[in-house]
């Protein structure tokens, strides 16, 4: 395991149970699934920050295009990475509910960490059948890219 790996692996450790809170970012306290991408992202140093415009918690239930998907895109310095090739501290997006709107952050061997209403942070599989069927596309900081 990479020491990035390490890191958002002890990161996700830190965080994993506390419950769903719109909009929040305190561990044990309260977190959602934007706010916890953000949080392990700059604890392992890979991000100085992940800082989204403001949404709404249900926005994937009544927008017509991803507000997720419209930040990466509109961010040069995050570029998309095919599900192949998603490492440690990748940014995953899936739909959930009309358009993209949940995101986790890989941890490796196909594991991720995210936070779902109802269950709080928790760490699953990119491969198992609920998160697979939901795969929209993965971003990964450029800073933290192979050169070429």
């Amino acid at each position: 395991m990479n020491a990035t790996a390490v890191s958002l692996n002890a990161a996700a450790t830190r965080w994993k149970g506390t419950p769903f809170q719109a909009r929040a970012r305190i561990c044990g306290a309260g977190v959602d699934c934007v706010q916890l991408a953000a949080a392990l992202i700059e604890e392992a140093g890979l991000a100085t920050s992940l800082a989204f415009p403001p949404y709404a918690v249900d926005f994937g239930d009544h927008a017509d295009t991803s507000p997720v998907l419209d930040w990466f895109n509109a961010h040069p310095e995050w570029a998309a990475v095919p599900p192949s090739d998603v490492e440690a501290g990748d940014v995953v997006v899936f739909q959930v509910g009309k358009v993209a709107n949940h995101v986790g952050v890989a941890l490796g061997d196909q594991r991720f960490c995210h936070c779902l209403r109802g269950h709080g942070v928790l760490i699953s599989r990119l491969d198992d059948p609920t998160y697979a069927r939901r795969w929209v596309r993965a971003y990964r900081p450029c800073s933290t890219l192979p050169a070429t």
